[in-house]
């Protein structure tokens, strides 16, 4: 029954139903607690992680913020480093959004620093990197984090579309504010990385995407067609 109810508050997440997506991770967290003589390590960490990005998505980011520092605190505790990175790139989109720029940032570099990140927590990371620079106006920064998130997107089947297509639309949005050649080299590399973006994907995969796209205007969009910066001077 844990599992069932983690699967269905993640699947609903997807989809965008993030009140229902919460009723099955709260009686899933409810059963954990419950069960206090079995050994929840493994799905405890899925769940606070995918609870947060819940909350986060609704906006509850205090909520997210004390659910995430209270499973770090127990891990630390615990001595077990395991899942540590995970937990911190999730609390640092929920850091984020609240507007913490500074200290999300002390973050992704503690996390970079301690390395052996998973494929999706490297995507992550690049992707709130480059929204940490973008709000520092450092568009050269942001440019070369989107094109590692590009790189990372691509070894994914779940969302070549989506995401892509808003890493895609805001790698485009900083070109025009970038030295030329800096510029004309970001603009080959973002049209070659997404070249396959195709409409579709899993639309709340990454928590935050889309309240970062509607806040650069890209959510009208998102689901056409993407020209390369060539096609649309054309």
């Amino acid at each position: 029954m844990l599992r069932k109810h983690m699967v269905l508050g993640r699947i609903l997440r997807f989809k965008g139903e993030f009140t229902d997506s919460r009723n099955h991770l709260e009686t899933a967290e409810g059963i954990v607690k419950e069960c206090k003589e079995l050994n929840f390590d493994k799905d405890r960490l899925d769940l606070t992680c995918d609870y947060a990005d819940t909350l986060r998505e609704l906006g509850e980011l205090g909520l997210a913020e004390s659910r995430l520092y209270s499973d770090i605190k127990r891990r630390d505790d615990a001595y077990c480093i395991s899942g540590k990175s995970r937990l911190e790139l999730t609390l640092a989109e929920v850091l984020l959004a609240s507007g913490h720029i500074e200290y999300t940032e002390n973050i992704c570099l503690n996390v970079q620093c301690r390395g052996g990140l998973l494929k999706f927590e490297r995507l992550r990371f690049q992707i709130t990197i480059a929204k940490i620079r973008h709000s520092m106006s450092d568009n050269p920064g942001t440019s070369i984090s989107l094109i590692k998130a590009l790189t990372e997107v691509r070894k994914s089947t779940l969302t070549n579309g989506y995401t892509t297509r808003i890493i895609m639309l805001s790698s485009y949005e900083v070109l025009p504010n970038m030295a030329g050649a800096h510029a004309e080299a970001s603009r080959k590399e973002v049209d070659v990385l997404g070249g396959h973006a195709t409409p579709g994907g899993t639309k709340h995969w990454i928590a935050g995407q889309g309240h970062w796209a509607q806040s650069r205007g890209f959510t009208e969009i998102v689901d056409n067609p993407i020209p390369s910066t060539e096609e649309g001077e054309k």
